[in-house]
């Protein structure tokens, strides 16, 4: 009875986390808190007003224009042979014009350069959708890491203590000459590579949690272990098409339409532009004779492109070649995600197909284990019997826990994929 008791306890001190109280973590908050502190997403977001601002920019390119224009000078002037009114000599100018400029049509180029713009813009929110989902992800990952790596150090801590029993139980045998000084160190070694185990076992937490803290900026010393699995119910050709919700994907493919906009704006570069434009000033020459002038001026100015050396052929080829570049990065995306939502699928039905067997894996084990430890109260059983039972049960109900993290990681890593997170 006493031995039942024991064991009994074993099992809650592996199973019932002191990680698990009253003010622990739970998931949600812990997301929470990486979507506040995680430095990618904070780039993201100035990303973001970054690309809002030039979006203001190509709104304002295109518009009035007013400009006030002085000059102050010294002018000098030759008369050539024949003038009929020479004036030659050096003359003082004092001018000031108020100018005004204002684009009647430019051929598409306003409209094409605030459709590229807004295109990169609305690249830009699903560039900061798809941080804020592997943020989610990333967190998931690392608290559930947590809580598999204190279930197999609480693992090896009770390998450890079954270990330690049977060097007892190996002692006594041998002052009874029951086994070899070689079995007596044998049992010893083992327990020496338990500690070793334990050691391992207890700094992988400790990386876990360190990785835990990098992403959250919360240090994690109590967690609610009771992490539930999403709900997820299409199957695979579903799964294969929502892929094209993926913010990667969207953004993906509104970086190709910019870069389209972008090269049809280029092509636009080469067409007139109809601007009205109005002057008006005054001017004042100190010479010989003194003079001052008024002139106003309002009309239509008509340019046409004729030869930049080349320069519009050059941004051509650019534009062509980033279009080239953005539509092949949208198949790279697409084919990424349908590899990767294949692989995970694939995944999880094994981990819930693994899930079945380590519960009826579980039963066996447990009506064993009740069975040996009646047996060893009447005799027909010995002490490392017990022990090797009770540690198929510790082992068995450790991998449930490791399995049931890995079944809320590929759950989450679906719904990311399938552009639901």
């Amino acid at each position: 009875m006493l031995r039942k008791m024991w064991m009994l306890g074993m099992l809650s001190a592996v199973f019932v986390s002191p990680l698990q109280s009253v003010s622990a973590i739970s998931l949600s908050e812990a997301i929470d808190a990486a979507l506040k502190h995680e430095d990618q997403m904070q780039i993201s977001q100035l990303r973001l007003v970054q690309q809002d601002a030039v979006v203001q920019q190509a709104q304002r390119r295109y518009g009035l224009d007013v400009n006030l224009v002085g000059q102050i000078g010294r002018e000098k002037v030759v008369a050539h042979h024949g003038t009929i009114f020479p004036s030659e000599g050096y003359k003082s100018i004092r001018s000031a014009e108020l100018q005004a400029d204002y684009p009647l049509y430019t051929w598409g180029r306003k409209q094409l350069e605030i459709q590229s713009a807004k295109l990169r813009s609305s690249a830009q929110v699903q560039a900061l959708s798809g941080q804020r989902a592997r943020t989610i992800l990333t967190t998931v990952q690392v608290y559930t890491d947590v809580l598999k790596q204190y279930a197999l150090s609480q693992l090896q801590l009770s390998t450890l203590e079954n270990l330690r029993r049977s060097v007892y139980e190996a002692d006594k045998k041998f002052s009874a000459g029951v086994i070899t000084r070689a079995d007596l160190a044998q049992v010893k070694a083992q327990y020496a590579q338990g500690q070793a185990d334990s050691v391992l076992a207890r700094s992988n937490l400790d990386i876990s949690q360190t990785e835990f803290y990098k992403i959250t900026g919360v240090d994690i010393s109590q967690m609610d272990d009771s992490v539930a699995v999403p709900n997820y119910s299409p199957n695979l050709s579903e799964s294969l098409e929502m892929i094209e919700r993926h913010p990667s994907l969207q953004q993906a493919k509104l970086e190709l339409d910019a870069a389209s906009s972008q090269y049809d704006l280029v092509k636009a570069q080469l067409k007139p532009m109809l601007s009205l434009t109005s002057r008006i000033g005054t001017q004042h020459e100190l010479h010989s004779i003194s003079s001052e002038s008024e002139n106003y001026m309002m009309g239509v100015q008509l340019k046409i492109p004729l030869f930049d050396h080349g320069r519009n052929a050059a941004d051509r080829k650019k534009a062509s070649a980033d279009r080239m570049l953005a539509a092949q990065q949208v198949e790279v995306v697409r084919h990424d995600l349908e590899a990767e939502t294949k692989t995970v699928y694939s995944q999880l039905g094994a981990v819930r197909e693994n899930k079945k067997a380590i519960d009826e894996a579980i039963e066996s084990a447990e009506i064993a284990l009740h069975f040996i430890t009646r047996e060893l109260e009447v005799g027909t059983k010995t002490s490392y019997d017990f022990l090797m039972a009770e540690q198929k049960v510790l082992e068995l109900h450790t991998q449930k826990i490791v399995n049931q993290q890995d079944e809320v990681i590929l759950v989450y890593r679906l719904l990311d994929l399938t552009g639901q997170l």
